[in-house]
């Protein structure tokens, strides 16, 4: 368990499919909104099923960075584009930058540049092909069907080096994977290095480009991709009886960390006030299914004990859930919810998916539940969102947790945010935010 209650947030930024800015995709989640696009009517997604996904549209990286960052990030992976226009709201919100040696950055991927690593391995096959038909000599160090470009871009920091490079940050910049995860452990990763007392300020990005032909039939033959049904804006669903898988997202989520003590600009958004994470431990089930009692889930809320003892009385805690919308992701996660507030029946809670709009954006998912839980903290809308497209609440779930779940949204600022996160492997982690003192 981590917690420090003089750690603010005083920075956020959003790439997503609903909107260019934390604001606008805040805004958009509160209203209900979603942003499915059918793929399948390009070539490269005709044999793809099911053919949808919630994608960053008219997206051009020069709205948002200088002309020397779009030079340098010109042949690296989509994901790392939308991360820098995240990163770049998320500072120019927090102020004035701190002395770069006393910055560090953590940026969270679950796939990390998949359609970089596709074009690449595409364009080396049809290289190989073409220079096997020559009978020529074979090329000295592969020049000429492989690329220089190649594994400084699929390398898994090739987005922390490349951000702190162009943000001029001199401290630690590490990268961190833990499936869909991540950006929660990114949080983690972030909060130790300040109480580590070595920084003052922690940039952590969350970013994620999966919607490519493979990676979306790598999903599918998972069978872990909702169906278009007869409304494909319905495909992402959490906790409605009919849902049958996620819907794949991608886009980037950014916030500034910094001790209060510290910060020097504006007002801060949030405040941070715990940290913890668990493993499933013995999965006889394998990387992909959850242990369906929910206990990681439940110890990884109750990890965050402080944040969870304190008593809440009459005023609201929102729990934003991983809840993809997969049949047995969401029962095993309410189940490890309802067991941690039954040893804390002080607290008023509500919970609720932001899936259901946003779609899933994999390792970017957490960064996006962070980034909006901290608004929620903080915003004149003064709402929590719903969970979109929740028609017909499962009757397998806990009654306690269906009393909780709100299908639209709640007029009012919470007091608190848990935020919630899983991943492929077992991973499972909670992070706590506050409104700042």
């Amino acid at each position: 368990m981590i917690r420090q209650p003089e750690i603010w947030i005083t920075g956020v930024g959003a790439i997503t499919p609903l909107g260019h800015s934390a604001n606008t995709t805040f805004e958009a989640l509160i209203q209900g909104k979603t942003a499915v696009t059918n793929l399948g009517e390009t070539d490269a997604f005709r044999c793809i099923q099911p053919g949808y996904a919630a994608v960053v549209q008219d997206f051009a990286l020069a709205s948002f960075v200088e002309e020397a960052a779009v030079s340098a990030l010109k042949h690296h992976d989509p994901s790392l584009h939308y991360a820098a226009a995240a990163m770049q709201e998320a500072l120019a919100q927090a102020g004035a930058a701190v002395e770069p040696e006393h910055t560090a950055l953590v940026v969270a991927s679950g796939m990390g540049g998949v359609e970089l690593h596709q074009n690449h391995q595409d364009a080396f096959r049809s290289k190989l092909t073409a220079w096997r038909g020559t009978n020529q000599e074979k090329p000295a160090r592969s020049r000429g069907i492989a690329s220089v470009r190649t594994i400084v871009g699929i390398i898994p920091n090739a987005a922390a080096g490349m951000l702190a490079n162009l943000f001029g940050i001199r401290g630690e910049s590490i990268a961190i994977s833990t499936a869909c995860a991540s950006g929660a452990s990114a949080h983690g990763v972030a909060v130790r290095m300040l109480l580590s007392g070595e920084y003052r300020r922690v940039v952590v990005v969350t970013t994620d480009q999966a919607v490519t032909p493979h990676g979306m039939a790598a999903f599918d033959v998972l069978s872990a991709l909702a169906s278009p049904g007869e409304d494909p804006q319905r495909m992402s669903r959490p906790y409605d009886v009919s849902r049958n898988g996620f819907l794949m997202a991608n886009g980037a989520c950014a916030y500034v960390l910094e001790l209060a003590h510290g910060a020097h600009q504006g007002t801060p958004i949030a405040m941070h006030a715990g940290y913890a994470a668990r493993s499933d431990g013995d999965r006889a089930e394998g990387m992909t299914k959850p242990s369906e009692d929910g206990s990681a889930v439940c110890e990884a809320i109750l990890g965050c004990r402080d944040f969870m003892g304190f008593d809440s009385g009459r005023r609201c805690l929102w729990v934003s859930a991983h809840g993809t919308s997969t049949p047995i992701g969401d029962v095993a996660e309410a189940r490890g919810i309802t067991r941690a507030f039954a040893e804390h029946p002080q607290h008023n809670w509500c919970v609720s998916s932001i899936k259901g709009s946003l779609g899933h954006m994999i390792g970017a998912a957490p960064g996006a539940a962070i980034v909006f839980g901290a608004l929620a903290l903080n915003h004149s809308l003064s709402a929590i969102p719903a969970t979109t497209n929740l028609r017909d609440v499962d009757p397998s779930l806990p009654s306690e947790f269906v009393k909780r779940l709100l299908k639209e949204p709640k007029k009012m600022q919470p007091d608190g945010v848990l935020v919630l996160a899983s991943g492929f492997g077992g991973h499972h982690a909670a992070v706590a935010l506050t409104r700042p003192r």
